[in-house]
């Protein structure tokens, strides 16, 4: 029986990631800058303790927008960037107000998001 996140993030991990490698097979441009790396624009919102970090690196992501409205998780965070491979761009904010223009990123990544902001309608916008 799972206790916590930690243990629902592990058992759910080999699934995240077969999830990740199927979105990701199809939108990553061809070719690569160097193999196994993409230039997607990629934002994860809600990134929390970046438990994605190393299903994203191993599409191919190697720069990551991160847009987290709780500041006690940005050193998680970079840690986990840095344990990834990955490096993080830190942005403060929510999914219902993203501080993007329209089509300026790739991809925006939202797992276990919806179910804490305050508009879901909004978010989805």
């Amino acid at each position: 029986q799972m206790q916590g996140m930690a243990d629902y993030e592990r058992k759910m991990a080999p699934r995240k990631a077969a999830l990740f490698q199927a979105a990701f097979h199809d939108i990553i441009p061809r070719p690569r800058k160097s193999p196994g790396q993409s230039d997607l624009r990629v934002v994860e919102v809600g990134v929390g303790a970046g438990t994605n970090f190393d299903k994203l690196t191993a599409t191919g992501v190697r720069m990551l927008t991160a847009v987290e409205p709780n500041e006690d998780f940005v050193p998680v965070a970079r840690d986990a960037a840095k344990k990834a491979g990955m490096e993080l761009k830190v942005m403060k904010g929510v999914m219902e107000h993203l501080p993007f223009q329209d089509s300026s990123v790739d991809v925006v990544v939202a797992t276990l998001v919806l179910c804490s902001v305050a508009s879901a309608t909004a978010s989805l916008k």
